[in-house]
């Protein structure tokens, strides 16, 4: 199995079997201090025949989306809570800090031309200069 996670909150999982390999892909949402949201979406080879895909692929999916939950699910309890503290990060941190940057302007209503600096370099209001 291989979990690939894209951006903290999307999550790929691939399972392998012998005759088979799931995929699923895993969305956790906050909800509270102590709660998350997970929402499985799987993938299921279709079957070749109309019974199969009509009975067999929704039963197949149920089950696949089931296991992928219970593995997902302790992750999920583990990550209740956390919270973001940039005095936790390290050099390596240094693309997640200026992504939390950006998104608390952003999430303030400035745009990237009323940031002020970026990585040192002083940038220009541009709105304010053009009007």
């Amino acid at each position: 199995m291989s979990v690939t996670n894209w951006c903290g909150n999307l999550i790929l999982v691939t399972a392998r079997l012998r005759r088979t390999t799931s995929y699923g892909m895993v969305c956790a949402r906050p909800l509270g201090p102590r709660r998350t949201l997970l929402r499985v979406i799987v993938w299921v080879p279709r079957s070749k025949g109309f019974v199969g895909r009509a009975l067999i692929d929704p039963v197949d999916a149920r089950i696949r989306r089931s296991f992928i939950r219970a593995f997902m699910k302790s992750d999920a309890d583990r990550g209740a809570g956390i919270q973001y503290n940039p005095a936790g990060l390290i050099d390596a941190d240094k693309e997640l800090a200026h992504y939390f940057e950006w998104l608390k302007r952003a999430s303030s209503g400035l745009t990237d031309l009323d940031a002020g600096t970026a990585d040192g370099v002083e940038t220009v209001n541009l709105q304010k200069e053009m009007f």
